[in-house]
């Protein structure tokens, strides 16, 4: 019998499963096992791929340098062309704590949005 070409090489982790696959349990306990090694299989791959999503989500920290610059010298043009009192300084102090925030819990920066998800 021809074997038909595959179209990629296989990974390990799909030789894995179809190892597991290829076992004929003889009775329910091996059943049983068999089931359980299928699961486990998947539950790890499931985890490999959470930590492969987790880890490549963050923004370039030269990108993140030259955003923090840029604002910084907004706020300071802002600074020295507005009048000093308590309504502009109260302004700034609150546009300063927003943008702060903003980037801290922007996607894939501070992971703050992911630990309060992870509950549900």
């Amino acid at each position: 019998m021809l074997d038909r070409p595959q179209l990629a090489p296989k990974t390990d982790s799909e030789r894995f499963y179809d190892e597991i696959q290829a076992l004929a349990p003889r009775d329910e306990a091996q059943r049983s096992l068999k089931a359980e090694a299928l699961r486990l299989g998947l539950e790890i791959g499931r985890a490999r791929w959470l930590l492969l999503e987790q880890k490549g989500g963050s923004i370039p920290l030269p990108f993140l340098a030259v955003l923090t610059f840029w604002l910084a010298m907004i706020f300071t043009s802002f600074g020295i062309f507005a009048p000093a009192n308590a309504t502009v300084i109260a302004t700034m102090l609150v546009c300063a704590l927003s943008i702060s925030g903003a980037i801290f819990l922007g996607p894939g920066t501070g992971h703050a949005v992911r630990r309060t998800h992870s509950h549900f």
